[in-house]
């Protein structure tokens, strides 16, 4: 009598073991079919499994199966979705910058994504719970015959002496003239990291750098405070102010300006002592990480600049400016210090989705300021501003109020990010070149406040990076993206005079007017604001300068994606062309 239950017991214990290895292994098989990595390789794929499969067994070796199913499901099938997220929105794992973008959301934008897809909510939710029902319901046994746990264990080492031998094998087939150590060197090195790409050592694994990262980028903070540029106040009677706007998310092509068919920027086209560097490239496509080396000596292939040297800001500090950080956008670290530095400044609390909030509050912001400044006694005033707008960054449509609703059917103002699918373009497309426009009147704004005042002065813009719109077959959306494309990378980069500068710095307008169609990347923007500000210092490189005749441009520009790969731009590539 005891035995059928006893059999009956047995058969749903090893249907609930294979439900709950299927659901354990939906990533990796996502994977198999979304990964370009994997894509169109039978072969990959089959040793992909493989590797997925052992190592998903291992501790199922020493392991029974509730103890087993319980730690595989709180550290696998939990964070399963941020790995899915990625396969989906990138083709590629979750990388350390993926998982930084992820920290980095808050409260408002995660509620909204998750409204948005509330049946991913509800279907996620409902297989968790089943996840663990069944893992209380199974019997806790082992899940494999012991022989079968010392085959897994064999399995290990000769699975990873296999993937080495085949590495070393293409290796040096690929690199005949390299000696056998460094055929070695390559091959380990490649194998570590196929192995770190699998789900889930790839999310621990990418934990762990933000984390190492986050340890050296405070080591090289409390460096900067001892760092110097040996730089003294000017002691001319000229009063300067100069303006730096960081734009969001704008895309150089989509400026009328800049060639588009749209009239996007009628305030700029109106204005003269405009020049546009049409061939202009941001050197990352996250803000975190274009951002810093915007504003810093940093590049990509020397990024700790950005964090164990001072910013222009406090360059420009230490020869005798009054700063200013205005922000419309939520400070993360390198920003944070930059904005403790300044005499003034405004961080706007109320976040990137808040109702009527736009970037003309900074222009206002800035007014004030000047109306300050200007009315006391002193003679001379030298002010530099930072104003960091929202731009175009999603929702477009919040980015702008009512009476900018210019290229119509635009998505509502109350779209979320549901509305992103590809048959949505055309509305997309028109509350993003809306945004343009209106990005277009603050910049029209600071420049008729600066042109109040007698003084010389600029106006220099330059977005963070660009923005994918479903423009080709890639079908890439919003940025940072881990393939990246020209729309990620190819910014506006625009700079207004002042008569009064034109007047003091012939030589710098007319060097600008000549470096016009030149190549250039937001590693140029340190350098020429130095040079711009005429601010002598051995930390200035004018072959790096807009405003110097001494400006090289470079064969290519090295851009960084959300994955961590270069992409390189070379010296003849048009605006028109892939």
């Amino acid at each position: 009598m005891n035995k059928k239950p006893q059999s009956a017991r047995n058969n749903i214990t090893q249907y609930a073991v294979v439900v709950l290895l299927l659901l354990l292994l939906i990533p990796n098989i996502y994977a198999v079919f979304r990964a370009t990595d994997l894509t169109y390789s039978i072969f990959k794929q089959a040793v992909y499994l493989t590797v997925v499969i052992v190592c998903l067994l291992l501790p199922a070796s020493f392991l029974k199966s509730r103890a087993y199913f319980l730690i595989e499901g709180i550290f696998v099938f939990i964070p399963a979705p941020i790995e899915i997220a990625s396969l989906y929105l990138n083709r590629m794992p979750a990388s350390p910058l993926f998982l930084r973008v992820i920290l980095r959301t808050n409260l408002r934008e995660a509620t909204e994504l998750l409204a948005s897809a509330i049946t991913l909510v509800v279907a996620l939710l409902a297989l968790w719970t089943l996840y663990f029902v069944l893992v209380f319901k199974i019997e806790n046994k082992w899940i494999m015959p012991r022989t079968m746990r010392v085959v897994i264990w064999c399995a290990l080492p000769i699975t990873a002496l296999s993937g080495f031998a085949w590495l070393f094998h293409t290796q040096r087939n690929n690199n005949p003239d390299r000696s056998a150590s460094e055929v070695v060197r390559l091959s380990a090195q490649t194998l570590t990291m196929k192995f770190n790409k699998i789900y889930p050592f790839d999310i621990y694994l990418a934990l762990q750098s933000l984390n190492t990262e986050r340890h050296e980028r405070n080591r090289l903070a409390r460096e900067v405070e001892n760092f110097s540029f040996d730089i003294y106040n000017k002691t001319d009677s000229l009063t300067e102010v100069y303006v730096l706007v960081i734009g969001e998310a704008a895309r150089a092509a989509e400026f009328s300006i800049n060639g588009y068919s749209r009239p996007t920027s009628p305030c700029l086209q109106a204005e003269d002592n405009v020049i546009s560097f049409t061939n202009a490239f941001s050197s990352a496509n996250v803000t975190e990480i274009s951002v810093p080396l915007m504003l810093t000596r940093a590049t990509n292939y020397t990024p700790e600049f950005a964090y164990n040297e001072k910013s222009i800001v406090e360059a420009l500090q230490s020869a005798g400016f009054r700063t200013a950080w205005f922000t419309n956008k939520t400070p993360f670290p390198f920003t944070s210090r930059i904005i403790s530095t300044t005499d003034f400044s405004f961080v706007n609390s109320k976040g990137t989705d808040a109702d009527n909030n736009y970037d003309i509050l900074l222009t206002q912001k800035l007014d004030n300021l000047l109306n300050s400044e200007f009315s006391d006694s002193v003679a001379t005033h030298k002010l530099f501003i930072v104003l960091h707008h929202t731009g175009s960054h999603f929702k477009y449509s919040q980015r702008y109020p009512e009476e900018f609703d210019y290229f119509r059917p635009s998505l509502p103002k109350d779209a979320g990010y549901s509305a992103i699918n590809k048959s949505n373009r055309q509305l997309l497309v028109n509350a993003y070149d809306n945004s343009i426009r209106y990005t277009d009147y603050c910049l029209g704004q600071v420049i008729r406040l600066l042109k109040q005042r007698d003084c010389s002065a600029t106006v220099v813009y330059m977005s963070d990076h660009g923005e994918n719109l479903y423009d080709d077959d890639n079908n890439l959306v919003l940025h940072c993206s881990y393939i990246g494309s020209r729309y990620e990378f190819n910014v506006p980069f625009i700079i207004w005079y002042s008569e009064k500068y034109k007047e003091c710095h012939p030589q710098s307008v007319s060097a600008l007017a000549s470096n016009r169609s030149k190549l250039v990347n937001s590693d140029v923007l340190f350098h020429s604001l130095l040079d711009m500000a005429s601010v002598p210092t051995a930390y200035l490189d004018s072959s790096l300068s807009v405003f110097s005749f001494e400006y090289k441009e470079p064969d290519s520009v090295a851009c960084s994606t959300a994955s961590g790969k270069q992409i390189f731009f070379k010296r003849n590539f048009l605006l028109n062309k892939q």
